[in-house]
């Protein structure tokens, strides 16, 4: 499975195409920060290093791994759980 296809429901899609910009200001929905979880993902054919901003908590969680789709679904599945533990805190 192609690495851009895990946030598709996954389905295949294509990636964006260079010529395609992300128009922030015409986003029809208000990001809510403190209920969406942010992770920014650096790929390479062998090591992927994901970075993330959890509502709920202070730090700022980095990780790197081996390029494993199932590895980083069970991060983003285990950093949505934590957020869930800080918002029943609340």
């Amino acid at each position: 499975m192609a690495p851009w296809a895990l946030f598709n429901g996954y389905q295949w899609s294509f990636p964006m195409s260079q010529h395609t910009r992300l128009d922030a200001s015409r986003s029809l929905t208000a990001l809510e920060q403190d209920s969406t979880i942010i992770a920014v993902i650096e790929m390479s054919q062998t090591k992927w290093l994901v970075a993330a901003l959890v509502p709920g908590v202070e730090r700022q969680p980095l990780k790197k791994f081996d390029a494993q789709e199932e590895m980083l679904l069970k991060l983003l599945h285990r950093w949505l759980g934590r957020e869930a533990l800080a918002i029943a805190e609340d």
